[in-house]
C-alpha cells in the first residue's frame, strides 16, 4: 500500500478535521469493545491507527497495552504526539508485510476503516493474518463503511463474491481506488478463518455539516477465537 502512503502523509491532521468518525467509533469502543477487554492491562493491536484517536487513545486510557500500526509516517508521528500515554506505542509499517514480534499475540485485533485501499485478495490474506495474530479466547473487530449514494446510483457494483474493487473515491482531496463489501460478505470471509461470529453492529452516519451524499452505512463485526485456538465458525 506504499502508493497511498504519500497521500495519507499529505492528509495528516486533516483526517480529524474533515472526517467525523470519532463519535460513532468512540461509542462503539465504549459500548462494545471495552467489554471484550474486561481485565486491564490486556493487549490490543490497532491497525491503520491513523492519528491514534480515538481507538488507541481510548484503549490506552483504560490501562490496556496498545500497539498502533500505520503505513503513513506522518500519521505515526501525529499519533505519538496526540497519544502520549505510555500504554500506547506506534509504529510505521505496511500490515501486508508486517509481523508481530515472535511469540506475541493480542487480546484484541482492531481493523477499523483501514482496509479500503487493499484489493479483495489482499483483504483475504490480511483477515487470515488477523486470526493468527489474535490470542486464543481473543477478539478480532473489523469496521467498514459504504457510502449510501454510491450504492443507490450503482457506482458500487459487487461481483459474484460480494466485492467491489477499484471504485474511484475522492477522500480529503486525494484520489483513491477503493474496495467495498457489505456486512454479510465480511462475515463470510471472517468465518472462513475459523473464528466465530459474535455480533454485528450497524448504523447510518454523516459528519457534521456534510450533505446527504456523504451519508454512510457503517458496520462493525466482532469475531472470537476459541480457547483451543481452532475457533470453529458457526
Amino acid at each position: 500500500m506504499s502508493e497511498y502512503a504519500g497521500a495519507y502523509d499529505a492528509i495528516g491532521s486533516k483526517l480529524e478535521d474533515c472526517v467525523d468518525q470519532r463519535s460513532h467509533l468512540l461509542s462503539f469502543l465504549s459500548n462494545k469493545v471495552s467489554k471484550l477487554l474486561p481485565h486491564a492491562p490486556q493487549t490490543a493491536l490497532d491497525l491503520g491507527c491513523g492519528t491514534g484517536e480515538p481507538a488507541s487513545a481510548y484503549l490506552a486510557s483504560l490501562g490496556h497495552k496498545v500497539t498502533g500500526l500505520d503505513f503513513s509516517e506522518t500519521m505515526v508521528l501525529l499519533a505519538r504526539t496526540k497519544v502520549p500515554n505510555p500504554n500506547a506505542t506506534f509504529f510505521q509499517a505496511d500490515m501486508l508485510t508486517w509481523e508481530p514480534p515472535k511469540g506475541i499475540h493480542y487480546d484484541l485485533v482492531l481493523a477499523s476503516h483501514c482496509l479500503y485501499n487493499f484489493s479483495a485478495d489482499e483483504i483475504r490474506s490480511l483477515v487470515f493474518k488477523f486470526a493468527e495474530w489474535v490470542k486464543e479466547d481473543g477478539f478480532v473487530v473489523v469496521g467498514s463503511a459504504v457510502r449510501v449514494q454510491l450504492l443507490e446510483e450503482g457506482i458500487i457494483q459487487f461481483d459474484e463474491n460480494g466485492w467491489a474493487e477499484a471504485v474511484p473515491n475522492t477522500f480529503i482531496g486525494h484520489e483513491f481506488l477503493s474496495t467495498y463489501a457489505m456486512a454479510d460478505t465480511w462475515r463470510k470471509l471472517l468465518e472462513s478463518t475459523g473464528m466465530k461470529f459474535v455480533e454485528l453492529e450497524q448504523g447510518y452516519y454523516n459528519r457534521a455539516g456534510a450533505g446527504p451524499e456523504e451519508r454512510t452505512l457503517v458496520s462493525f463485526i466482532i469475531m472470537h477465537k476459541d480457547k483451543d485456538g481452532k475457533a470453529t465458525g458457526i
